[in-house]
């Protein structure tokens, strides 16, 4: 059994997945947070067509499951785990904001009629439902909405719950872009999603929680700014953009009046 004498905790990232704009998996991000580039103006990034999901469910699930679903798988391949046996947590600011806004017009409407499919797929834990369901995974699962403090929250709750288990979890952030009049709260203009397998058995990675309020760090990549501001999934980049160094720390606001700091040693 691992012993743990303090709060940090170490794990070695074993597998990411990763799609935006401009970008459809790890390195392509890599390229972006290396050069400084965002994706020009005029590239677009096509939905994904996770196989994981069956082709008769992949053809009625909504984008954020979709991506969810692909960079999660993402990181399982690269990680060489089997997702079947992985914990997981998945998380996203304000869920599927497009279904949100179908429904909220649907029932506007005179006839007040709901899609059952798209209400199927209303409920904040559906990307966590499709991706354990298509893999067989019966491990723990959880879905974590905090709005803006989304990914240091979700990234608290995996590292707390790979640490306390004392096996790889899967924590999985996506965001979509947000239909109006929507966008005047969350003013989301691109979809992003990552993923991240983190592993107790290793090291490479420390996290600890500090007693002390932190501002979000810059990004340092101007094409990725927009998005990293505006996007709650997408403050992963953050921590991304430090995994794509040798070595670097950085501290991530938690709440008022805590923060997650965070050494990376790739070693």
């Amino acid at each position: 059994m691992k012993k743990c004498h303090s709060s940090v905790m170490r794990f070695d990232v074993r597998g990411l997945g990763a799609w935006g704009p401009g970008f459809e998996d790890w390195s392509g991000l890599q390229e972006c947070l290396q050069d400084g580039g965002p994706p020009s103006a005029e590239v677009t990034t096509a939905s994904p067509a996770p196989e994981s999901i069956p082709a008769r469910e992949r053809r009625r699930s909504p984008l954020a499951v979709k991506l969810a679903v692909e960079v999660a798988t993402q990181a399982c391949a690269q990680a060489g785990l089997n997702a079947a046996d992985l914990p997981c947590v998945f998380a996203s600011g304000m869920g599927d904001t497009q279904i949100t806004d179908y429904m909220c017009r649907a029932l506007l409407g005179e006839s007040k009629l709901l899609s059952p499919t798209k209400f199927h797929n209303s409920v904040h834990n559906a990307s966590a439902g499709y991706w354990t369901i298509s893999t067989g995974c019966r491990e723990a699962s959880n879905a974590i909405s905090a709005f803006d403090m989304t990914f240091p929250v979700a990234l608290l709750e995996a590292a707390v719950q790979a640490m306390a288990d004392e096996v790889p979890v899967l924590l999985v952030l996506h965001d979509i872009k947000v239909p109006l009049p929507m966008r005047d709260i969350l003013p989301v203009s691109d979809s992003f999603a990552a993923a991240l397998l983190l592993d107790p058995a290793g090291e490479g990675l420390e996290i600890d929680v500090t007693a002390a309020a932190a501002p979000w760090p810059e990004l340092g990549s101007p094409g990725l700014e927009a998005l990293y501001a505006s996007n709650p999934a997408a403050r992963s980049l953050a921590l991304l953009a430090l995994l794509a160094t040798d070595s670097a720390s950085l501290t991530l606001p938690l709440s008022s009046q805590r923060s997650l700091r965070v050494d990376w040693n790739r070693g």
